[in-house]
């Protein structure tokens, strides 16, 4: 969950007069693990493939609603469960009930193996389920619903776990070197003003109908006392994974040039260290992003931006900048960079990066980043913004 974001929907739900009951179940997720394919997975605080994560929560979720219904005293028998599964996650987790032929692109944990056994017991009841995300808006204005839930930004069901880029060793494979030459050929073709590297990492990405999993490559601009250029930069976004085949996510680096090469990574697994990392630059984007100072109180020099887009998520990625990583026994690898994913769509199933200064205040953008340097010295090392479109991205990483 994110920051205190659980204590604010109890706090929320009270004051409506609705009794809840609070249960923590963080010691059961980390330690979950799953049968796949007949192999049985490592538990989740270990776990690093995306499809693992996303089906051990799913499961796991169910478990703990067990769990939780059977302290409360309840039967099973009585007892239905409601979720607000939409068309998107059915199809993206090539469900029977979206689609007879599809291909996964990433399991939603509203759609996991015990949830598909709970929905063919007729045990689930999914009210939106033919609806895309702009539907839903329109049908929550149409009942009377605010604003301000109306347009609150999607979350995922797996939460910040699939938001933090876990590995234990970096991705680097036969191609690498020539990628990394392909890459910095293209761009220094288009401009001598770039430099573009190769993240030794993967995302989870979308090629016509089908998942990618593949390299990030990361521009920075050499021309620090010049303006961004943000168009240049959202044309290389759209070409380079055309153009490069094996990479499908393209974001920009802030600040300091980055010409030396990354091949390796900081460890990186889902834990109660790394999750607080995540929530504190999340609550940072979204105090930011709401036009608030660090006490929640109003910035008068930012707006609120919450309504200029559709999703903001943030992500942590195990790459440490600036490093020699010929001498990781001088230079180790021990922090991590932050990711700002702003995205505009309507129906989710495809859209585009939100562009600073266009799309979104470039001066909210840029306070982000400030706040996160500045606030966090000792765990991040640089931030970066996604420029990639859906598709070849995903909206999430993960």
């Amino acid at each position: 969950m994110r920051y205190n974001e659980s204590s604010s929907i109890i706090k929320s739900l009270s004051a409506i007069g609705l009794v809840v009951n609070r249960f923590d179940f963080l010691s059961e997720f980390l330690n979950a693990r799953i049968i796949d394919k007949g192999v049985e997975t490592l538990p989740l605080k270990f776990v690093t493939c995306p499809e693992h994560k996303r089906k051990i929560i799913g499961d796991t979720f169910i478990r703990c609603k067990d769990a939780a219904i059977e302290k409360l005293g309840l039967y099973n028998d009585d007892l239905y469960l409601v979720q607000g599964t939409l068309r998107p996650d059915l199809i993206e987790s090539a469900s029977q009930i979206a689609s007879g032929c599809a291909n996964v692109i990433k399991t939603h944990h509203n759609d996991s193996a015990l949830v598909r056994e709970l929905r063919d017991l007729g045990k689930v009841v999914e009210p939106l389920q033919d609806f895309h995300k702009d539907e839903v808006r329109e049908l929550g204005r149409t009942l009377g619903l605010p604003e301000a839930i109306v347009n609150r930004h999607p979350f995922p069901g797996p939460g910040l776990a699939i938001r933090i880029l876990c590995a234990e060793v970096p991705f680097i494979c036969e191609n690498f070197d020539a990628t990394q030459n392909q890459l910095r050929s293209i761009v220094s073709n288009f401009s001598p003003n770039f430099d573009c590297i190769l993240l030794p990492i993967r995302a989870v990405g979308v090629q016509g109908d089908r998942r990618s999993y593949s390299y990030v490559a990361a521009l920075t601009f050499c021309k620090k006392d010049e303006p961004i250029p943000w168009d240049k930069i959202h044309y290389l976004a759209k070409i380079l994974p055309n153009e490069v085949q094996n990479v499908n996510r393209v974001v920009f680096v802030f600040h300091e040039t980055t010409t030396n090469l990354i091949k390796d990574i900081t460890v990186t697994h889902i834990n109660e260290a790394t999750i607080e990392i995540i929530q504190k630059a999340d609550k940072i984007v979204y105090q930011t992003l709401r036009g608030l100072d660090s006490l929640d109180n109003p910035n008068p020099l930012l707006k609120d931006s919450l309504k200029c887009i559709e999703q903001m998520p943030v992500v942590l990625v195990p790459i440490h900048f600036n490093r020699f990583y010929t001498l990781p026994q001088v230079f180790p690898s021990t922090k991590r960079s932050i990711v700002l994913r702003p995205f505009l769509t309507r129906d989710f199933m495809t859209g585009e990066p939100a562009i600073p200064g266009k799309d979104i205040p470039f001066e909210t953008i840029m306070e982000m980043v400030r706040r996160i340097e500045e606030e966090m010295p000792t765990t991040i090392s640089r931030v970066m913004i996604d420029m990639t479109a859906k598709p070849p991205g995903t909206t999430e990483w993960e």
